[in-house]
């Protein structure tokens, strides 16, 4: 099942998704400047996007196994996910929004890559955030993509 059952609750009305993207930007400018730092980068179609990283148990153990290429699903027209081969610590938290360019694992095994802004009731365990997601929705596309992970240099 994995990510089959993550978010589903996408299509929240126009006020109040720019509310939770106010919201989600002043909680995202707060934790850059408390817990996360630049250490993750990701390439889509030859686009590199630069990675601001929680600093827990649960990114360092994904980027130990870094460099990674993953092929990508889509869901809900909002997310990238892939089913990974191997468990990493899990701190699920209720985030209450997402905002697009989140990465976060759902459950155990579960390497979630946002690409667009909703609220959800789901729970998550934080893993970074895209700083340049302007274009991500754009480069994602529909359907199945691949997307290697790396160490930023």
């Amino acid at each position: 099942m994995g990510c089959q059952q993550t978010s589903q609750e996408n299509q929240a009305p126009i006020q109040e998704r720019k509310k939770i993207n106010e919201t989600a930007d002043q909680d995202i400018a707060r934790n850059l400047e408390e817990d996360i730092f630049n250490a993750m980068k990701l390439t889509i179609n030859g686009q590199e996007f630069e990675i601001a990283v929680y600093q827990n148990e649960t990114v360092q153990n994904l980027m130990d196994k870094f460099p990674l290429t993953l092929q990508m699903d889509d869901l809900n027209g909002n997310e990238k996910y892939h089913d990974l081969n191997f468990n990493l610590p899990a701190k699920s938290e209720s985030v209450h929004y997402i905002q697009a360019g989140d990465i976060m694992l759902f459950g155990s095994n579960c390497l979630v890559l946002f690409y667009d802004s909703f609220a959800t009731s789901y729970s998550y365990t934080k893993i970074g955030h895209v700083t340049n997601a302007d274009e991500l929705a754009n480069v994602v596309g529909n359907g199945r993509i691949e997307i290697k992970f790396e160490v930023s240099k």
